[in-house]
């Protein structure tokens, strides 16, 4: 009968209870894939309750310049790729969504086959010695907010012929633009309180020099 079928039948009852759904939690933003020259990077985030990927961002291609996040990661330094870049070179104000505010000590030393460089507004410090020796760039846009040009920056830089400084500029640093043998014109703003020694020593061509009263 119904009642024997009942008893002899495994069945298990489970007791039902309704969960209320769960939302997303959201991690991290991590790199999974770093960019290279010919390949994109990807930075994702995941749920952390149930590790489905709730948001995902490309990274562009590595180009000509590459960008270290400070030690506090409020800002980004630019710097040279390789010293074998070549051509036109345009630093970014924003990278990863965060300014590009300074550039690196060093960073295009010896880069000698750039012809010309754009600065942005983000920046505030070129770096000692950032453009060093690069003897094929003939020129330089300074972005309008760069406070300090340090040491050596452009020293040896022997094809620029004229250089226009920003009138947020307060120090150009010694050898600042030294050995610039074919430089002719250089602006100098109010702004510039000082200018460290010997800035435009050897520059042989220099025949105007508009300076601050």
């Amino acid at each position: 009968d119904n009642n024997n079928n009942y008893e002899n039948s495994e069945a298990v009852l489970v007791a039902q209870k309704e969960v209320p759904a769960l939302g997303h939690k959201a991690g991290e933003l991590i790199t999974v894939k770093e960019p290279t020259l010919t390949e994109t990077g990807l930075m994702q985030r995941e749920c952390t309750v149930c590790h489905e990927v709730i948001y995902y961002e490309i990274i562009d291609k590595l180009g000509p310049v590459t960008y270290e996040l400070s030690t506090n990661e409020a800002y980004y330094i630019a710097s040279a790729y390789s010293t074998d870049i070549e051509g036109e070179i345009e630093i970014v104000a924003n990278y990863r969504g965060l300014p590009v505010t300074h550039i690196k000590q060093d960073a295009f030393r010896d880069c000698l086959n750039i012809t010309k460089v754009v600065i942005p507004d983000s920046i505030i410090t070129i770096g000692h010695s950032a453009f060093n020796g690069c003897s094929s760039l003939v020129s330089v846009d300074i972005g309008n907010n760069v406070t300090s040009i340090q040491g050596y920056a452009f020293n040896g830089c022997s094809s620029i012929t004229r250089v226009v400084i920003p009138n947020s500029v307060t120090t150009i640093g010694n050898y600042a633009f030294s050995d610039c043998s074919s430089l002719t014109s250089v602006v100098i703003p109010d702004s510039v309180t000082s200018i460290g020694d010997y800035a435009f020593s050897n520059c042989s061509s220099l025949t105007s020099v508009v300076i601050p009263d």
